[in-house]
């Protein structure tokens, strides 16, 4: 018994597709988001069912090319920073959270803060 073209052990074309659009939004608007659990679950999903991806749309696959890409690129970055640079942008990111955090807050603005959850 075969399954229709359109499925394939349980996901369906449209499935995967969702999962495709849904880790190319995460990627395009949450920049500097690790993206990597949800990544291995569109990983595992593909390589569960290779034969779905002849289903694909053009588009489908440029969005996987993109995420791909972003992966590198961050990666690529982050290989280029010498230690004495990642040194450097770590001392200044303790520097700005303690500024942040020695800056006096005004009980107004801790209402807002707090109503805003």
């Amino acid at each position: 018994m075969t399954e229709p073209a359109g499925i394939m052990m349980g996901i369906t074309v449209e499935d995967l597709q969702e999962r495709i659009n849904y880790v190319y939004q995460l990627a395009k608007e949450q920049e500097g988001v690790d993206l990597k659990a949800e990544a291995d679950k569109l990983k595992a999903s593909i390589k569960e069912n290779g034969a779905i991806c002849q289903y694909l749309l053009p588009e489908d696959i440029g969005k996987l090319v993109q995420i791909v890409k972003g992966f590198h690129a961050s990666a690529r970055v982050e290989a280029m920073q010498t230690p004495a640079q990642k040194r450097a942008n770590k001392k200044k990111e303790e520097a700005e959270a303690k500024k942040l955090l020695s800056k006096p807050i005004s009980a107004e603005e801790l209402e807002n803060e707090l109503s805003d959850l």
